[in-house]
């Protein structure tokens, strides 16, 4: 059993960030290792992923924060939008160089102007809305995939057990309202793995993509000159 728990284990044991691949749990594994096998003996399902990334330190940002509008994310489900609000709301490095403006007040001046009918709100509306939206930046997103599978390990003397996993990518970027022009982006991927199939796996890899995402987005846009 302890070859299936490691060989599950160190399916996830690197990660792509900023073009270094760093091992997600160095220096720990014979104690991970030892957790996951005590959890299976207990019958506690363990959700495992690349959660503990190593992350270069963000730098200070002195410069002035940008009113930024966030999207509906494309290709994403309901509440996904809500998530990626909620990851950047909660980042003190975000919201240094960004000012999240509520959708409401959006949805009002459209009404206002009565430009309800156009539909969801997305760059043009905006756009048409002009310097009254105080409006500066737009933050586009973009679920590129989601994705599950499983894998059967084992051999018929020791048995056999069934291990599953889920993978996300998310990509963001930051669009100026006045020209359109594409200002920094950032992509994030994540994982989750599980000795059972539980839906919560694809809630878990998404919401790790949506943290390296902007995660990625903010370390890009630290590097800009202005």
């Amino acid at each position: 059993m302890l070859g299936t728990v490691q060989q599950s284990f160190f399916a996830c044991a690197t990660h792509q960030r900023d073009r270094r691949r760093v091992n997600c749990y160095s220096g720990t594994v014979k104690t991970q290792t030892s957790l996951i096998l005590a959890s299976l003996l207990s019958g506690v399902t363990l959700l495992t992923s690349c959660s503990m990334l190593q992350r270069d330190p963000l730098p200070a940002f002195a410069g002035q924060a940008q009113n930024m509008l966030i999207l509906d994310m494309n290709n994403a489900s309901d509440g996904s939008t809500d998530l990626l609000t909620q990851t950047v709301v909660n980042s003190s490095d975000f919201r240094a160089r960004f000012n999240v403006i509520d959708r409401v007040t959006i949805t009002t001046l459209l009404k206002d102007q009565q430009l309800a009918s156009v539909g969801v709100i997305n760059e043009n509306t905006v756009a048409r809305l002009g310097k009254q939206s105080g409006v500066q930046v737009l933050l586009k997103s973009n679920l590129n995939y989601l994705d599950t599978g499983s894998e059967t390990v084992g051999n018929a003397k020791y048995g056999y057990s069934t291990y599953y996993t889920a993978k996300a990518q998310v990509a963001l970027s930051v669009l100026e309202v006045e020209t359109g022009r594409i200002l920094v982006t950032g992509t994030g991927t994540g994982s989750a793995s599980s000795s059972s199939n539980a839906t919560s796996l694809r809630t878990s890899a998404f919401t790790r993509a949506v943290d390296n995402a902007v995660y990625t987005l903010i370390l890009n846009h630290a590097k800009l000159k202005y």
